[in-house]
């Protein structure tokens, strides 16, 4: 994962908007570690939904995460961009959770101790999993968060706008995606 800097910029489309946004990287926490362990799931079962809302930043935070996850199950992530990223609801039909909005996942995607998935956490804009048992014995899913938490300031100043819109000064898109 490319860790981000304090002084780098992000940005995001604002549905509200209907713009992007930008901001910048200011004091940068971590690493943090966000672990979660789920009930053993039997033949053809599947979890809950689960809402990391413990995850929801305040107005001026952001997360830089890398979600790893156990093998034998399929993690259904929901997914709250208008992107598609991914393998997309592949692996079966699931009804908890907006299917177009839904990424899935398994172990040798993004493993546990080794996560290759990115997760950008904005507020009001945090993740959602349900997981699918996908292997004959029993199976106890468990699921890992990594990365930093930035603070940082919404740009308004016109003329560094219009240079991050035109691509003069590089800015990060925020997304969640499986890292290259």
């Amino acid at each position: 994962m490319k860790i981000l800097r304090e002084g780098q910029y992000v940005s995001w489309w604002d549905n509200d908007r209907k713009d992007f946004v930008f901001r910048r990287l200011l004091q940068k926490e971590g690493p943090l570690t966000y672990p979660r362990t789920f009930t053993a799931l039997t033949t053809d079962t599947k979890s809950d939904l689960v809402i990391f809302d413990e995850l929801d930043p305040d107005e001026k935070h952001i997360y830089q995460l890398l979600l790893g996850v156990s093998p034998g199950v399929y993690y259904y992530v929901w997914h709250p961009y208008d992107e598609k990223m991914l393998k997309w609801d592949e692996a079966g039909d699931i009804t908890d959770i907006d299917e177009d909005q839904t990424a899935v996942l398994e172990y040798e995607d993004t493993p546990y101790n080794d996560p290759q998935f990115e997760v950008w956490v904005i507020p009001d804009k945090y993740p959602a999993l349900q997981v699918k048992r996908i292997q004959h014995e029993k199976v106890i899913p468990r699921v890992v968060f990594k990365g930093f938490k930035f603070n940082y300031e919404e740009v308004t100043d016109p003329t560094v706008l219009d240079n991050l819109k035109k691509g003069r000064v590089p800015s990060h898109p925020i997304s969640w995606r499986k890292l290259e």
